[in-house]
């Protein structure tokens, strides 16, 4: 048998992420950084946004970029974001 560490990682890192996506699902983006976002997007629907628009609500969108470690990314010039839930 192991030694145990293996499983506190994993279960940091599943909690890491529940927290997380629970932030991003009340809307607290404000704090959240990009890195964190591409991990968190593998759990919760995420777009790529304009990074220079005025008004994030009506900012050009693109379709999330998937690397091979499963992170989200998006295109030059473009930054991830929370997808909106459709009423």
């Amino acid at each position: 048998m192991g030694d145990g560490m293996g499983t506190v990682s994993s279960r940091g890192l599943r909690l890491s992420a529940v927290v997380l996506i629970g932030a991003l699902a009340g809307g607290c983006t404000g704090g959240v950084s990009q890195a964190d976002l591409a991990m968190a997007c593998q759990f919760q629907s995420c777009v790529c946004r304009d990074a220079n628009a005025l008004f994030p609500g009506f900012a050009e969108k693109r379709e999330v970029e998937w690397q091979a470690n499963g992170n989200a990314s998006c295109p030059e010039g473009f930054n991830l974001a929370p997808q909106a839930k459709e009423s």
